[in-house]
């Protein structure tokens, strides 16, 4: 490294100096040998230095550093300790609270329900006195009316399953006889009972019989054996049941003295409820599914409410399942709940209930004992409990009273039991672990700035004290001090900025407050020395877009921001990877240096290959971007001007301050780059020779002629010489379009209509293909959002596709000044949008709608205007007024965001006259530009009458338009194209306005017809001038959606012929490369002797000043009137008045041009065909 680089490399902005500071050169010669000796000399006396400079201060921070991380190891382990034991204990402080709560619910709902239970069968017992009495019935021979529904709201409220009355009749044999002929006359209550619950009656015994038990097995089943009653014990007969039985006939008449005498001699005796033991009923018998425990409830029934007179007649009884009272008690998570049932009988029975479940586990108490302490018991009837307990109806298992026992078990601690004190206890060993580490880590990085201050303090006094006398050293300390005080200053000003709002904050930033100046004041500018420095040894490259101003201006801004990003983003890995330093993009001008910030040795040769592989992407990365930003994106080029030699680079401050590159070999790059060509890397000598040196002369080659630079002169250059492998040096591709359709001359309108080729004409160059593929994609993205206005893609309807509208008049017939669009459904707007993007419409529409695009590309002829290419730019600029089209600034005051979404798109409705909500139009514009031109000859409707007389008869007038309408909407029409009918329209409202919209739109192509001119002027005053246009000429009613109507149908022609003869409000260029067509298919039309045509170059400069003052002005001043396209309408307007007088300038020499040209391929056809293609680009230039 030589010394002028040593000195360089301090000051260039991306370096820092060890201690990570930004390096400052202040300007001072340092003998850097000397100080080095200086260095080695006094390091002695450095080594003495250190150890004496706060020994003291180190010893206390040693025996402070173990004392913390004592502390801290204590504290940690105690903190968590205490936050286990805590944690731990909360848990379980909850799980007891919680079961408290649930055991004390089971307890309150058990009693409530046992109580509930006497009380309603002592109500039922009181009914069947009551009845009785009412009927004026005498017991036994009772039979109570309507008892299936009495029994079963009593069963409902008291939630039991079985009821009954046993009759007692007297063990006589005239008592048996007489009850036996009474059950006889009564047993159709059976039949009611059956006839409600919709069930079929069972055979019941004919006689009283008498249940003799035999026993088999445990006590708790028993099986019945019906034997005839007898015998002078009092009889306890079954007679009303609920429910009836179904399959068993011992439930009616059956005599159940054996069981329930004892039971009724204790109600007989007490007055009292009787409750039987824990016993397992025969389902069978009952009729009743129940196979778990159960408790019988017996009720003495009177027939009397006279208590000093009453006799006890009859028994209710009512079958009770315990575990009925458990189930769906609890919620989910409230499970392993012991519930423990002991009776004074001596029976002990457990359930296990979990959440709305209830279990029966047996018999027993099966609880877990280390609960024991967690217990909750009541008795069920706490007086009835006193009066039974140790007496001899509980021994003898005749009257039993009840308690019962809730105990949690595991399961239900498990629920409680986490892992949340572990959890909570390594968090706090965590957060101890990482204050410690955050600690030893912070007294490293003190450590570190202690011991590099401690250098760099020896170090620098010992320099200072070498190099500069004491007044020196006093200077430079106060120069410090003032760069401090200015770094102050800026802290206050951010300050100041964050302190404001946002809104003032962003004004400020951009230069509209005067609070907010960034710019230092004159004395500030010395404070410090700017960062720049000189670089003598680099290589710039300048690379710009050839024609990207023309390019432009018929796209979308957006469209322009996606082609620059996507280059430059690729060039800029490239940049990457080669060490290349990308300096700025200014417009589409891409600036990338060699050698800055770092030296580079071969700088010459890495911008070559960084050049190199960039011109090589550039053709990748446009024709991979041409589909989605339309055509003539795949033949964009860029020139590259590389010079190689001294710049001086570093950062100017002040406001947006950046990295910039100044000099005179900044500006010779300038200059290569601009009198370069298209897709070729062009040279200096310098560079060029530096290449030379180091063994790449196979890379350059001198361009022929020298070339003139702006402010330099003549100067030689080169053209650097692309791989073999990889060459694309020029990027040339063949414009021309071999492609031609058949001649339907002479032929009937159906044989017009079929003469069309519907392929793939094979000879199609890659520029047809990509536009097809462009329109392809442009319409696909146009039928998304169809779809999506619909809610999704379509799904497969062969009705709607096989539905054809087939025109019977010409298309000239079917005009109409409006054209109903659907009104507003905000409805559907508050709905759930669909993104267009997400919908796939399937392969088939795809392949359908290329298909349609490349029948209509071949069916183009190879005009050289009015052709496939043309019809493309049509169709762009379609899409992009189409996209153009914006509403007002909208104010939302309600801030609800579904009102707030139906209000924009309301007044957004309102604005554009119902175009932006509806697709389909939208999809038929393009369309419509797509197909406008189709079959056209090459001459205009006059000539082409006269040509094709058949045309001329079935036409009459705008024959080429009508022509174009009918070919393609008939081949659109045919059964290879039924999916994509079916995606474009979903019924045949839409499929007439569909066609509406495509003939309205290709009809007002024809600009030059002047009846149809006139009708359309006055459908424009009418719509825009007319102050009682609302006004329903037949009616005197105002209608303001005709009205809107009408303006959406003016807007919509309008659309299509500003983009018909847009190419005149665009670019200049884009403007003279369509005019030069235009100009060369009617001089073609000339040439050939079609019709009489004239020589074009005859009025064509006068021509084109007509039509900009008679059309194309007052065509773009209305695109402005109508008020929907922004800021397009004024670049419309703004264009065509700069071509205007443009051509007012440079025409005639144009035309002159134009006329040589195409005179001498007249003369020289199939050679001249560029002859004067420099001579005319200078004269547009």
């Amino acid at each position: 490294m030589t010394a002028e680089n040593k000195d360089m490399i301090p000051v260039r902005t991306e370096l820092v100096d060890a201690s990570g500071h930004d390096s400052d050169d202040d300007g001072a010669s340092v003998d850097w040998d000397t100080a080095t000796e200086h260095f080695s000399n006094s390091r002695d006396s450095e080594s003495s230095v250190k150890p004496m400079i706060g020994a003291a201060e180190n010893q206390r921070v040693f025996y402070s550093r173990i004392l913390v991380g004592l502390v801290l190891v204590v504290s940690a382990a105690a903190t968590a300790g205490l936050t286990y034991a805590l944690t731990a204990q909360e848990e379980q402080n909850t799980f007891e609270r919680d079961f408290a709560g649930i055991a004390k619910e089971i307890v309150e709902v058990a009693q409530t329900a046992e109580n509930n239970l006497v009380k309603i069968m002592f109500d039922f017992s009181t009914m069947l006195t009551s009845a009785a009495l009412g009927l004026k019935q005498v017991w036994p021979n009772v039979t109570i009316p309507d008892f299936e529904r009495r029994a079963s709201a009593s069963m409902d409220v008291s939630g039991g399953k079985f009821l009954g009355v046993m009759m007692a009749v007297e063990p006589t044999n005239a008592s048996r006889a007489a009850w036996n002929q009474y059950a006889d006359e009564n047993i159709g209550w059976l039949n009611e009972s059956h006839a409600i619950l919709g069930t079929k009656p069972a055979p019941v015994l004919s006689e009283m019989y008498s249940l003799n038990p035999k026993w088999e097995g445990d006590n708790d089943t028993v099986n019945p054996v019906a034997i005839p009653s007898f015998g002078n014990q009092l009889h306890l007969v079954t007679w009303q049941v609920s429910p009836p039985p179904l399959d068993s006939p011992l439930l009616i008449r059956g005599d159940y003295k054996h069981y329930y005498t004892p039971r009724w001699d204790y109600v007989n005796e007490t007055g009292r409820t009787a409750r039987s033991p824990i016993v397992t009923v025969n389902g069978w018998l009952l009729n009743l599914p129940i196979y778990d425990p159960v408790n019988i409830y017996y009720q003495p029934v009177y027939d009397t409410f006279d208590d000093d007179n009453k006799t006890l007649v009859a028994i209710a009884y009512m079958v009770l399942r315990w575990m009925d009272h458990f189930q769906d008690l609890l919620h989910d998570d409230a499970v392993g709940i012991m519930i423990v049932l002991n009776s004074t009988c001596g029976d002990l029975v457990t359930y296990e209930v979990n959440g709305h479940n209830a279990t029966y586990l047996g018999q027993g108490d099966q609880h877990d004992t280390q609960f024991d302490y967690l217990g909750e018991s009541a008795g069920l009837t706490l007086a009835m409990n006193e009066i039974l307990q140790g007496s001899t109806y509980s021994e003898k298992g005749i009257s039993c009273g009840y308690s019962i026992s809730v105990y949690p078990s595991e399961r239900l601690r498990d629920k409680y039991t986490t892992g949340r004190p572990w959890a909570y206890s390594l968090i706090v060993l965590a957060i101890f672990a990482f204050t410690s580490l955050v600690f030893v880590l912070y007294d490293c990085l003190v450590q570190r700035r202690q011991e590099t201050v401690m250098d760099s303090a020896v170090k620098t006094d010992a320099i200072v004290s070498q190099l500069f006398p004491e007044q020196f050293r006093e200077q430079m300390l106060a120069n410090a001090e003032a760069e401090k005080q200015m770094e102050k200053n800026k802290n206050n000003r951010s300050d100041t900025f964050r302190s404001m709002s946002a809104k003032s904050s962003l004004h400020a930033f951009m230069g509209g407050d005067d609070a907010m100046e960034t710019e230092m004041e004159d004395e500030d500018l010395f404070v410090s020395k700017p960062v720049a420095d000189l670089f003598p040894n680099v290589t710039v490259l300048f690379a710009d877009i050839v024609g990207f101003t023309a390019w432009s201006s018929v796209r979308e801004p957006s469209q322009v921001f996606t082609l620059l990003e996507t280059i430059y983003r690729s060039f800029d890995k490239v940049a990457k990877r080669r060490k290349i330093y990308k300096v700025e993009t200014v417009g589409d001008s891409y600036v990338a240096v060699a050698g800055v910030p770092f030296p580079m040795a071969n700088h010459a040769v890495t911008m070559a290959r960084f050049a190199r592989e960039c011109s090589m992407k550039l053709p990748e990365v446009v024709h991979r971007l041409e589909t989605h930003l339309g055509p003539g994106t795949g033949d964009i080029q860029m020139r590259f001007g590389i010079h190689s030699g001294p710049v001086t680079a570093g950062v100017l401050r002040g406001e947006k301050a950046r990295f910039q590159l100044f000099g005179d070999t900044v500006n010779t790059a300038s200059r290569i780059e601009n009198s370069g060509v298209g897709n070729r890397v062009h040279l200096s000598e310098n560079t060029a020779n530096l290449i030379i040196a180091a063994g790449r002369s196979s890379w350059v080659a001198p361009r022929p002629d020298p070339v003139h630079l702006k402010g330099i002169g003549s100067v030689k250059t080169f053209w650097l010489v692309a791989s073999k492998a990889g060459s694309r040096a020029g990027s040339v591709f063949d414009r021309s379009e071999t492609f031609e359709t058949p001649n339907a001359k002479d032929l009937g309108r159906a044989a017009i209509r079929g003469s069309i080729h519907s392929g793939i004409v094979s000879g199609w160059k890659d520029q047809t293909k990509r536009l097809v593929a462009w329109n392809t994609e442009s319409l696909l993205r146009l039928l998304q959002k169809v779809a999506a206005s619909r809610g999704g893609a379509p799904k497969s309807n062969h009705t709607e596709g096989a539905r054809k509208l087939m025109p019977t008049a010409a298309p000239l017939s079917e005009v109409v000044e409006i054209i109903p669009l659907p009104g507003f459904d905000s409805k559907q707007v508050c709905k759930k949008q669909v993104n267009p993007e997400s919908i796939d419409l399937g392969p088939e529409v795809r392949r359908q709608l290329s298909s349609y695009v490349s029948w209509v590309a071949s069916s183009y002829k190879n005009n050289p205007f009015h052709n496939f290419e043309h019809a493309s730019h049509v169709s762009m600029s379609v899409n992009k007024l189409l996209s153009r089209i914006v509403a007002p600034d909208i104010s939302v005051e309600d801030a609800d965001e579904t009102k707030m979404k139906a209000k924009m798109a309301a007044e957004l409705h309102d604005h554009t006259y119902g175009i932006t909500s509806d697709p389909l139009t939208q999809f038929a514009c393009a369309l419509a530009a797509l197909i406008h031109d189709v079959d056209h000859r090459g001459v205009p409707n006059g000539r082409l009458v006269e040509e094709e007389p058949r045309l001329g008869e079935l036409y009459e007038q705008s024959v080429a338009e009508q022509n174009s309408v009918d070919l393609a909407w008939l081949k659109l029409m045919s059964d290879e194209y039924q999916d994509l009918r079916a995606c474009i329209y979903s019924n045949e409202a839409e499929m007439k306005r569909f066609r509406q919209v495509v003939v309205n739109t290709v009809l007002a192509t024809d600009i030059f017809d002047k009846k149809l001119k006139a009708l359309r002027n006055a459908r424009w005053d009418k719509a825009f001038h007319n102050a009682d246009k609302f006004i329903d000429e037949g009616t005197g009613i105002i209608s303001e959606q005709e009205d809107v109507n009408r303006k959406a149908t003016i807007v919509i022609e309008h659309i299509i012929q500003a983009s018909d003869v847009s190419h005149t409000m665009q670019h200049w260029h884009v403007y003279t490369k369509w005019n030069e067509k235009l100009y060369q298919e009617q001089y073609l039309a000339y040439v050939a002797g079609r019709g009489g045509a004239k020589d074009p170059t005859d009025g064509w400069y006068g021509g084109e000043l007509w039509f900009f003052d008679n059309y194309v002005i007052p065509l773009s001043k209305k695109l402005a009137e109508c008020g929907v396209f922004g800021v397009s309408s004024d670049e419309y307007l703004n264009y065509a008045l700069e071509n205007r007088k443009e051509w007012a300038q440079k025409g005639r020499d144009i035309v002159d041009a134009m006329a040589k040209k195409y005179r001498r391929e007249a003369a020289l056809p199939e050679q001249a065909v560029a002859v004067d293609d420099s001579t005319l680009t200078r004269v547009c230039e």
